[in-house]
């Protein structure tokens, strides 16, 4: 399992890790003066930012039926506002997210708006509207077809000033994880590898080990293409139907694809070590349950496919420490570049104020044109 970046939809994720084939650049597409309407302000410190139309809807229209159900009529019901307090706070949460991370990138001195974000945003479409494989990683593209790329972002709910955004975001997040943690790879060492600024001790990964901030779990991941929500819960009953922790490994290797790292040696779960934007519930799940019980099962699209996902807790050992230092040294620091991020995350959120605009929305009528 991995701490992914946030992006919002499968289109954008397949994509982050590929550079540009080629030297074309495809132009922007302007926003329409309804697109660019201001729903929200966020401000922090010196820096207020514009929540526009276009990026409230691409996270309404990704966050409505996980809040309806399905259900459109629950818009114009007696009960829509408790709807739209429930999936306001959603996309707050992941506009904050968003404006948060430009927000901390700027203070460290990244500029989210320079030309080298410029080019690799191009490099970004580039590989989506061409395709792309360099032999590991590849993707089919469009042929070329700009206009078959931009209709797949509408398709997506998105336009060509979010998908912007979001590349952004993404690249931010990157430099800011290059800024406090470094590139340093010791199996693979190359001479442009950099140390990170946040200071740390063997002593340090260890009290987070230690503390309530971070719990041991094993892991059994299940591909939705091939496990109906039905077998999932079967599976996680079984796992829970185990009196010891030497059953519950035999039976998520035997009868899932999990890998071994996950189902069998387990992985380190901190409180702010994962992608809330796809794993909160997970998160959630494995604080909630004690050592020895197995969790609910938890649907997951996470851009990669969708998943089920089933923990069962174990205990954090000195021999687990001492053989996965290195793991545990990375959800350490992961969370620690969490914490400092989410402070301008949690000062953007608190401070979303909504304008007249607004007031206007009919959140029953909120799709693409």
């Amino acid at each position: 399992m991995k701490r992914k970046l946030f992006s919002l939809l499968l289109i954008l994720s397949l994509l982050l890790c590929l550079a540009g084939c080629g030297e074309k650049d495809y132009p922007p597409v302007p926003s329409t003066a309804e697109e660019s309407r201001v729903l929200y302000t966020l401000s922090y410190e010196d820096k207020t930012y514009d929540v526009k139309y276009e990026l409230y809807r691409a996270f309404f229209l990704n966050y409505k039926s996980e809040v309806d159900g399905g259900d459109a009529s629950v818009w114009t019901s007696e009960n829509k506002s408790a709807y739209i307090t429930r999936i306001n706070g959603m996309i707050l949460d992941s506009v904050a997210e968003i404006y948060g991370t430009l927000h901390h990138a700027r203070k460290l001195g990244i500029n989210p708006y320079s030309v080298s974000f410029d080019k690799q945003v191009q490099e970004y479409i580039r590989g989506s509207v061409e395709g792309y494989d360099d032999g590991e990683v590849s993707a089919e593209g469009f042929g070329g077809d700009y206009d078959k790329y931009l209709q797949s972002l509408k398709e997506s709910g998105l336009n060509y000033s979010v998908q912007d955004l979001l590349y952004r975001y993404a690249i931010a997040t990157d430099k800011i994880n290059e800024y406090y943690i470094g590139t340093v790879d010791k199996n693979n060492p190359t001479p442009e590898m950099k140390d990170g600024k946040l200071e740390y001790t063997d002593a340090d990964v260890r009290a987070y080990y230690d503390s309530d901030q971070a719990v041991r779990c094993l892991l059994a991941m299940l591909d939705a293409r091939s496990f109906t929500a039905e077998r999932a819960q079967e599976i996680r009953d079984n796992i829970a139907s185990y009196v010891n922790e030497a059953g519950v490994i035999s039976y998520i290797m035997n009868f899932t694809t999990t890998t071994e790292r996950d189902g069998a040696v387990g992985i380190l779960i901190g409180k702010s070590s994962l992608d809330d934007a796809y794993f909160a519930e997970l998160t959630e799940e494995a604080f909630r349950i004690n050592i020895g019980e197995t969790s609910k099962v938890v649907a997951i699209n996470d851009g990669d496919g969708s998943h089920y996902y089933i923990l069962y807790r174990t205990n954090k050992t000195d021999e687990y420490f001492n053989e996965n230092l290195a793991y545990i040294t990375e959800s350490y620091l992961s969370s620690r570049v969490r914490e400092l991020v989410g402070a301008d995350e949690d000062a953007l959120r608190l401070s979303a104020s909504p304008t007249s605009e607004y007031t206007k929305l009919d959140h029953s009528l909120i799709a693409m044109p």
